[in-house]
């Protein structure tokens, strides 16, 4: 939609390695005062969501099938 912000996020932590500097860090931080009640809701969802996956993806299916058999 053309915010500055929109090129700051990746769309997927798997799909790129490369993380933000600092320097890019404060500069999201400062665009967060310029964004709408509605657009902070979103993009704390964008945040919830991709939080979740990385805690899913943790172990492959494998990796807790040999977790659970040590327990059983």
């Amino acid at each position: 939609m053309g915010y500055e912000y929109e090129g700051l996020f990746p769309k997927s932590r798997s799909s790129q390695s490369v993380s933000m500097n600092t320097i890019q860090f404060e500069q999201l931080k400062s665009q967060l005062k310029l964004m709408t009640p509605q657009q902070l809701k979103s993009l704390q969802g964008e945040i919830r969501h991709s939080l979740e996956q990385e805690q899913t993806s943790l172990l492959t299916d494998e990796e807790m099938d040999v977790i659970a058999s040590l327990f059983s």
